[in-house]
């Protein structure tokens, strides 16, 4: 698998809002990653928060945004977890979606966070070039996560989901589609959660779409530490 292995400091902003994840059940441990979105909400996927054939919803979940190997700028608790309704219901892939909410209610003072952008145009979507960051387990060195990132371009959008040119495995579930806004670079959009393949479509996202977006927000009211 392609990619590129981040050899900056993976604590300052970009790199700062992509976080691995560890969940923890009675016997298994899973892993992911998961993006900040404000000052203590992070998006992931659905299934990274419920196994059904594993005990349903995890005992633990820590999140270290910024994580590269050994170095591991922050441990974060995990005070709150929000699944889709309707994937923790029935496994919908077009709700494969979740939220984690962070013991420290000011950690995206230091990591920063990216804008969540709804791209309402399928036109302007297909062949937009996207950038992956996170977790993949097949680059795992003797158990340490290392900070990987890819691009490729959007193939096909649906109302729910978009699929895109880029080759990636287990431990990237959950995280950011993003591009770079055009006005600067400062500003990291996130379109969608990275969360499965296709054999015909190819690796997708649950896409940020008006729907989600006012999901979002409402699982952000309902834990206000933070808004977005």
């Amino acid at each position: 698998m392609g990619g590129v292995k981040l050899g900056g400091p993976t604590d300052l902003f970009p790199w700062s809002i992509h976080g691995h994840i560890q969940m923890e059940y009675k016997n298994k441990v899973f892993v992911g990653t998961a993006i900040m979105i404000n000052l203590c909400h992070a998006l992931t996927a659905g299934h990274c928060l419920y196994a059904s054939k594993d005990g349903g919803i995890p005992e633990q979940v820590l999140f270290y945004p910024g994580k590269h190997g050994a170095y591991t700028p922050w441990v974060l608790p995990v005070k709150h977890i929000i699944i889709d309704p309707s994937y923790h219901k029935n496994e919908d892939t077009d709700s494969d979606l979740g939220m984690i909410i962070l013991d420290d209610s000011a950690v995206g003072k230091e990591t920063g966070w990216a804008r969540l952008k709804v791209l309402d145009d399928t036109h302007l979507l297909e062949g937009l070039s996207v950038d992956i960051t996170g977790y993949p387990h097949d680059k795992f060195v003797d158990t340490l996560p290392y900070m990987y990132t890819m691009n490729g371009r959007v193939k096909v959008a649906h109302h729910n989901r978009f699929y895109y040119e880029i080759e990636t495995s287990g431990g990237q579930s959950g995280s950011g589609v993003c591009v770079t806004d055009a006005a600067g670079g400062d500003v990291i959009d996130c379109l969608g959660i990275h969360t499965t393949g296709s054999k015909v479509e190819g690796n997708g996202t649950t896409r940020i779409n008006n729907e989600k977006l006012n999901k979002i927000k409402k699982w952000v009211t309902s834990y206000p530490e933070a808004q977005i």
